[in-house]
């Protein structure tokens, strides 16, 4: 191939810096699609720095279009569509390679660069957490350093001073970024994110089959955050109810539909009141996390359901704080009308018959219905039963049976659904409950990990009401107390910082909770910052309906607009030149120890002094011959990398005094 005259300007170094931002930024998109299109997008990029180096031509349009359209349609195929932020970005990737493909002006080079900040936005899009603020404010510079170096297409600008220009620029935004967080008017949802459907953060599923929450235990990630307005209650008290599963179909435990408009059950409260703030996540469903149980008042745009369960009207598409209150002792529904327990009654048919013999034989020993309980809760204490997050896999329609009477091993969900069993089988109403169990101090808040994901217990006892039962605590007591890693040890499967508080001596673990700290405080002031936060700022300085909001947000925008203005008339007011080769010719004299009047400062005045002074030499011979150069140069002002080289030679320069020669010597 001939070389192309037509980017003979775009030299292999300066596509080489735009192709490797590329590269930086579309890394996380690239982790996240399937391996051949990150290899195809790879090789692509290769390509161009080949032929940016050989200075050959670009392929021709027929080859790009074909190559494109085989990337688009190979992308469909995998995706299904290109509905959705996965497929979307992934998109966005291979068609930015493509892009390069066909690069050959500097027009093309800024496109480059806007497609760059599209990259950087689709990544904010998954996550907003703060590692991910600090790759955004990484990746903006590095885009503007790159766009500022296409201003000058005659050469490569340093990419130290571009950095230093792009940093400077990014800082005159952050006052105009900040009214605009502040004042504009926020909407539902999220900030910037797209969650997707069931892909939230606390990892709870509407539903429940053994071994989900196992899986989920064997993560340490953080699942919300609290902050009790008081002292915390004990661990063992720390039970954040979640989705209630009430129906059974032999193998999976669903909630009861809301559509039904059962009544909201009483509640008797005793002991203290525990006031609170939650720290919930984005997770794309209607349920919200409280500890056990919520009381009045509730947020706004929540309700209880009939199982007493704290849901959000809308699905949980942001991340929120929610100031709530409860009370860890409590009786409910003591007076529950018995068509309504009915739901929590049933069976299916023909499963589990060692499981329902054996409840009708305990049945039969036990004079009511707490005998009954206690007397599940000994067999679960006193025979080898193992706690564990490597339960033996359970197959067929009576896994109930064979989990309590072959593999004796499980963990929470498998002794929370065979108590729910059996108690269903003597016709006691029962029901799984899933949420959190525990927390993990850190400074003025707590922390709660998908490692403290828990599956527990209710039945209605006649008189009581609903009564919270935990097979667990029979089980491994310590799990309730102390947390999973008290319970399972040094279990491969558990995750480092769920291993118990032992851990804290570890620096690492000190550091991550350290971060955290930080990653909570974002979450709190920014990615919570929501409409009823917004309103309730807002209202501190007096604006309180949208009209004012709007009027104040047009106000701080003119405001920034005129500093802005006020900062770059100052910057470009007329100063007195300044005149650096007069500063580097009295630096030589100082330096050398010479004493010249004003007027005598020329360049024959100062090769004369040199030499009486015996300083004259080959060394300073260039130096002053530099300086001259510059002095006397057309150029004015004096090019600042010659400037540069002078100030660098006169350091180096050796100016030691030498006895002057005698006369005729």
């Amino acid at each position: 191939m001939a070389r192309d005259n037509a980017t003979e300007w775009l030299a292999a170094p300066r596509i080489g810096r735009i192709l490797a931002l590329l590269g930086l930024l579309s890394l996380p998109h690239m982790l996240q699609m399937p391996p051949w299109a990150s290899a195809a997008v790879l090789l692509i990029g290769a390509w161009r720095l080949w032929i940016a180096r050989r200075g050959l031509r670009l392929p021709p349009l027929l080859l790009r279009l074909l190559l494109a359209g085989a990337l688009a349609t190979a992308l469909a195929l995998h995706y299904g569509s290109f509905n959705g932020l996965e497929a979307g970005m992934a998109l966005l990737v291979a068609m930015t390679a493509m892009k390069a493909l066909e690069t050959r002006s500097r027009r093309d080079c800024r496109l480059l660069i806007y497609l760059g900040f599209l990259l950087l936005l689709g990544q904010v899009l998954r996550s907003q957490d703060m590692p991910w603020l600090v790759w955004m404010l990484l990746g903006v510079v590095l885009n503007l350093a790159v766009l500022i170096d296409l201003q000058h297409p005659q050469a490569l600008l340093p990419m130290r001073g571009n950095l230093r220009r792009a940093g400077l620029l990014a800082l005159k935004a952050i006052p105009l970024a900040l009214v605009f967080f502040v004042l504009f008017p926020r909407i539902p949802g999220p900030l910037w994110g797209l969650p997707q459907e069931g892909s939230g953060r606390t990892g709870l599923s509407d539903s429940m089959e053994p071994g989900n929450v196992s899986q989920l235990a064997q993560s340490d990630a953080v699942a919300f955050r609290v902050r009790f307005d008081g002292p915390a209650p004990p661990n063992r008290e720390l039970y954040w109810r979640g989705p209630v599963l009430s129906r059974f179909d032999g193998i999976r435990w669903d909630p009861l539909p809301d559509e039904g408009g059962l009544p909201v059950p009483a509640l008797q409260t005793s002991g203290p009141l525990i006031d609170y703030e939650i720290q919930l996540e984005a997770h794309g469903r209607k349920y919200l996390l409280a500890l056990d149980m919520p009381l009045a008042p509730l947020p706004a745009q929540t309700y209880l359901n009939a199982d007493y369960v704290l849901k959000s009207r809308q699905p949980v598409m942001d991340a929120r704080l929610l100031p709530l209150r409860a009370s860890t002792r409590w009786e409910l529904a003591a007076d529950a009308p018995r068509w309504q327990l009915g739901n929590y009654r049933r069976m299916p048919s023909g499963i589990n018959p060692q499981t329902q013999a054996l409840a009708a034989t305990w049945a039969a020993e036990s004079a009511d219905s707490e005998a009954f309980v206690d007397r599940v809760l000994r067999h679960f204490r006193q025979q080898p039963y193992r706690y564990t997050l490597e339960p033996p896999r359970l197959t067929g329609r009576h896994r109930i049976d064979q989990f309590l009477f072959e593999t004796r091993a499980g963990f929470c969900e498998h002794y929370a659904a065979a108590f729910v069993v059996l108690m269903r089988f003597v016709g006691l109403p029962a029901r799984v409950v899933t949420g959190y169990q525990g927390s993990e101090p850190n400074g003025d808040y707590h922390i709660v990990r998908q490692s403290d994901a828990h599956a527990w217990a209710e039945v209605w006892i006649e008189g009581r009401g609903w009564m919270r039962v935990d097979p667990t605590a029979a089980i491994a007591p310590e799990r309730i107390e102390y947390g999973l890693g008290a319970a399972l040890g040094d279990s491969a499967l558990l995750p480092g910082l769920a291993r118990g508080y032992e851990r804290r001596r570890d620096l690492a673990a000190r550091l991550l909770l350290q971060w955290d700290r930080l990653d909570a405080a974002w979450n709190r002031t920014v990615l919570a910052f929501g409409p009823s936060l917004q309103r309730d700022f807002l209202r501190r300085f007096g604006v309180n309906e949208l009209r004012d909001m709007l009027y104040a947000l047009v106000a701080a925008i003119a405001l920034v607009g005129l500093l802005l203005a006020a900062q770059v008339t100052w910057a470009h007011r007329r100063k007195p030149e300044a005149d650096p080769l007069r500063a580097i010719r009295e630096r030589l004299l100082r330096r050398a120890g010479i004493e010249l009047p004003p007027a005598q400062r020329g360049p024959r005045q100062i090769e004369a002094a040199l030499r009486e002074a015996g300083l004259w030499d080959a060394d300073s011979e260039r130096l002053l011959a530099h300086y001259t150069r510059l002095r006397y140069a057309r150029r004015e002002p004096a090019d600042p990398e010659l400037l540069r080289g002078l100030r660098r030679a006169l350091r180096a320069w050796p100016a030691r005094r030498r006895p002057p020669r005698a006369p005729g010597g």
